[in-house]
C-alpha cells in the first residue's frame, strides 16, 4: 500500500493531489478560514472549465479566452509541421500472440528459422573496440561525473568525430530527445573548438529537438539555437520544421544530420520514415547522416517497421512472427555472465549447477534504463518456457535485434542512399547492454 501522505501544515491547502500522493502546497492566508487555496475550493469548481488547449487542467470561465492566447501547450493540429500519421505506412494493427503459449515443437521450428537467417544474411555489425578518443572532450565535459550516460555521450560524439559530422553550420535534429542531454554535450562539443563566443551568434549550431512527453532540458538556450517541439514522431513533418523549410530558409548551406540516444523500438523506424519523407521534399537533400542509438527492439511494431518488405520476402516471416521476434529480442537485452557483477554471477551459476538451467527471470543489466524485461515467462517453473539457458536465449535474442537491424540497414543503403551504413557497437555491455548505434553517413 502507497506511504500515507503527511497531513497538511497549518494554512496549507487541504486538496489531497492523488498522483503525487501530497497535500497541495499552496498556503492559504493566516487571516482566512478557508481550507482549500482558490483553485480546490470545492465552491469555486463549479466555475472551472477544462482549458481548450491543453485539456489537462482547468481555467476559471472569466479567464478561459485571456488564458488560451497564453497558454504554453501549442494546438499541434494547426501548426504547419503537424501532419497525423504521416511517418505510419500502416495503421492497421496486427495482431500479437504472446510467444509462450506457441507448442514447444512450433517455438523449435521458429528458432531454426532465425538462426538459419541470421547465418545467410550479411553481416554489418562491427564489434567494440575500446573507447574513441574525441578531440577536446576533457574541456566540453569539464567537471561532468564520468556517470554511464556520460560516456554513452562521449562514445557517440567520438563516432560523429570520425566522420566528421560535427560541423557548425549543420542542423542537428535529435529524436526523442529527453532531457536533450545529447545535444548539450554537442553543443559544448561545437562551441569550444569553434571558440564562438555569445555575441557570434552566427556560429552558434542549431538544433531541432523532437519528444512527445516534456523534461526538463539539460541545454542552455542562451548557448545555441533551440527549436523545442513538443511532438509523436509519427506525425512530424520535418521539412515545415524552423531552419529546414526550403521556402522560409534562404541560407541552405549546412547539412542535415540526425541524432538519438536511446530510441525506443518503433520510434527508431517513425524517425528514419519522417528523414525519408524529409529527402522527398528537399532537393538537393540537405540530409548528411543519421545516428541512433538503438534500444528495445521488443517495442517494435509491424505496422511502423521501415522495411516489411525484408521481413515477409526476403526472411519469410509473416507479420505476427514479426512479433515473436521483437519479443524474442527482449532475450537479448542481458548481458554475458562474466559481465555481471559476481554477486548475481554466482547466484546464476549456483541455479545452473542445481539445475543445469537459469532462473525464469531475466537478471537485471545495471542499467536500468531501458532495460528490457523478460517478456514472457513462466513463474511455475524453473524451467524457462521455451527450453533455453540464459546464454542460449541472449544469443538468440541478440540474433533477433540483427535481423531486425538488418532490415534497417538495407533501407539506409537501398532508399536513403548512404554510403556507409552500419551498426556499430559503440561502448562496453557493462555500461549499458543497449550498446549498438544505427549509422548511416551521405557522401
Amino acid at each position: 500500500m502507497p506511504k500515507q501522505p503527511d497531513p497538511p501544515k497549518p494554512h496549507q491547502c487541504h486538496h489531497l493531489v492523488v498522483n503525487k500522493n501530497r497535500y497541495c502546497p499552496l498556503r492559504i492566508s493566516d487571516s482566512s478560514s478557508q481550507k482549500f487555496c482558490p483553485n480546490h475550493d470545492p465552491a469555486k469548481l463549479a466555475e472551472r472549465v477544462p482549458c481548450p488547449v491543453d485539456p489537462t487542467h482547468t481555467v476559471f470561465i472569466k479567464d478561459l479566452s485571456k488564458h488560451a492566447k497564453k497558454c504554453s501547450r501549442p494546438t499541434f493540429e494547426t501548426c504547419a509541421f503537424y501532419s497525423c500519421d504521416v511517418n505510419l505506412p500502416r495503421t492497421n494493427p496486427v495482431e500479437k500472440p504472446k510467444l509462450s503459449e506457441l507448442p514447444l515443437a512450433q517455438l523449435s521450428e521458429l528458432f531454426d528459422r532465425i538462426r538459419k537467417c541470421f547465418s545467410d544474411v550479411d553481416k554489418h555489425s562491427i564489434p567494440y573496440k575500446g573507447p574513441l578518443n574525441l578531440t577536446d572532450a576533457d574541456s566540453a565535459f569539464e567537471g561532468v561525473s564520468e556517470t554511464k550516460s556520460v560516456r554513452q555521450i562521449k562514445a557517440l560524439l567520438g563516432i560523429m568525430d570520425n566522420h566528421s559530422l560535427l560541423s557548425k553550420d549543420d542542423v542537428f535534429v535529435e529524436m526523442g530527445c529527453g532531457t536533450a542531454e545529447l545535444s548539450h554535450f554537442l553543443n559544448k562539443t561545437i562551441r569550444k573548438r569553434t571558440s564562438s563566443s555569445k555575441g557570434n551568434e552566427a556560429a552558434l549550431p542549431r538544433f531541432i529537438l523532437v519528444d512527445r512527453e516534456t523534461s526538463r532540458w539539460k541545454v542552455k538556450m542562451n548557448e545555441g539555437h533551440f527549436e523545442k517541439i513538443r511532438i509523436d514522431i509519427k506525425d512530424l513533418v520535418l521539412q515545415k520544421c524552423k531552419w529546414l523549410d526550403a521556402e522560409k530558409v534562404s541560407d541552405n548551406t549546412g547539412g542535415v544530420v540526425c541524432i538519438s540516444k536511446h530510441l525506443c523500438g518503433a520510434a527508431t523506424d517513425l524517425a528514419l520514415r519522417c528523414f525519408f519523407n524529409y529527402t522527398l521534399e528537399s532537393r538537393p537533400t540537405r540530409l548528411r547522416a543519421i545516428q541512433i542509438a538503438l534500444c528495445c527492439h521488443h517495442r517494435c511494431t509491424f505496422e511502423s517497421y521501415i522495411h516489411p518488405n525484408f521481413i515477409t520476402d526476403h526472411l519469410k516471416f509473416s507479420p505476427t512472427e514479426f512479433s515473436f521476434l521483437c519479443q524474442i529480442s527482449s532475450w537479448g537485452a542481458s548481458p554475458p555472465i562474466n559481465q555481471l557483477n559476481p554477486k548475481k554471477r554466482r547466484k546464476l551459476e549456483g541455479l545452473k549447477d542445481a539445475a543445469n538451467q537459469t532462473p525464469n527471470e531475466e537478471l537485471d543489466s545495471g542499467d536500468d534504463e531501458h532495460h528490457a524485461p523478460d517478456l514472457d515467462e513462466d513463474s511455475s517453473t524453473q524451467l524457462h518456457f521455451s527450453r533455453l539457458n540464459q546464454e542460449q536465449r541472449r544469443e538468440l535474442g541478440r540474433m533477433a535485434k540483427a535481423l531486425l537491424n538488418e532490415g534497417r540497414l538495407r533501407f539506409l543503403r537501398e532508399t536513403l542512399g548512404c554510403s556507409t551504413a552500419q551498426v556499430v557497437e559503440y561502448t562496453s555491455c557493462d555500461v549499458t547492454p543497449e550498446n549498438t548505434v544505427l549509422l548511416g553517413v551521405l557522401e
